[in-house]
């Protein structure tokens, strides 16, 4: 029978003896004596990764303002189960005319208590986007039925920053021992025939906790010559004719995903880099 809260199942226990009358030398048994083990507690399982940023233009929030793609956390690990205990050794009832421990009833062994289950990791957070170059940022909060007139500008692109890395996930714990059951009969291994009574069962080992997983690198940053927003149908296309756009510039690097002994995250999106974003 499985333990509650995801334990596991104990150890059978082990079946009485019985001494015939006036033969002290030996007895009947009806079954296994000894108790069983219990059960081994199973593994947690192991966090998910988080996803690494995978929108390397960012977005624009409804106050107008720029922010980079986002990467997402790692999820925790879950606990270890809990060992079963071991099953108790079988005893003895013994008639008056034997030499019984404990009047006329010998006591088996204690079953040993199941090895508790380890706790998890905890999932790793994401990385931060790196931040935008933009010569000119523009944006509506609602779409215009005119532009102005943007014409005659020289645009050498800049460096979006780094994304930052994910967090490495939290290592889950060592499940606990299982233990030792109690000895029956006394001093006596195999016990005597005049006093039975038998080992215990030992306690099942605790499970492992499932290792968190990695959190996601963030994006790199953002490079545009111009970035508009909001805009709507409008035509922007004099925009592009009607300015210079030199080469060069950098998107800023993908950050990595963060270690797991689980599941690791994934990396970032190395940012964008682009005359316009239209």
């Amino acid at each position: 029978m499985a333990g509650l809260n995801g334990g596991a199942a104990g150890g059978s226990a082990g079946q009485d003896v019985y001494h015939q009358r006036f033969n002290c030398e030996g007895f009947d048994s009806f079954g296994p004596v000894q108790g069983g083990e219990g059960v081994d507690g199973t593994n947690g399982n192991n966090g998910n990764a988080g996803n690494g940023c995978s929108v390397p233009a960012g977005s624009v929030a409804g106050d107008g303002a720029w922010a980079p793609g986002t990467a997402n956390n790692g999820t925790d690990g879950t606990s270890g189960g809990g060992g079963g205990g071991g099953g108790s050794g079988g005893g003895a009832y013994s008639e008056n005319s034997c030499n019984g421990d404990f009047n006329d009833d010998n006591l088996g062994g204690s079953g040993g208590g199941g090895g508790a289950g380890a706790c998890q990791g905890t999932g790793g957070t994401a990385g931060g986007g790196g931040g935008g170059a933009f010569g000119i940022f523009i944006s509506w909060v609602s779409a215009p039925s005119t532009v102005p007139d943007l014409s005659g500008n020289t645009f050498s692109p800049g460096v979006g920053g780094d994304g930052g890395n994910g967090g490495n996930g939290g290592t889950g714990g060592a499940g606990g021992s299982g233990g030792l059951p109690g000895s029956g009969g006394g001093l006596f291994d195999p016990p005597d025939p005049t006093y039975p009574a038998f080992i215990g069962g030992k306690g099942g080992n605790g499970g492992d906790g499932g290792s968190g997983g990695g959190g996601g690198g963030g994006c790199g940053g953002a490079v545009y010559g111009i970035f508009a927003s909001g805009q709507g149908g409008a035509d922007l296309s004099s925009w592009v004719s009607g300015n210079t756009f030199n080469a060069g510039g950098a998107g800023g690097t993908g950050g990595s995903g963060g270690f797991s002994l689980g599941n690791d995250g994934t990396d970032g999106t190395n940012g964008v880099t682009a005359n316009t974003n239209f």
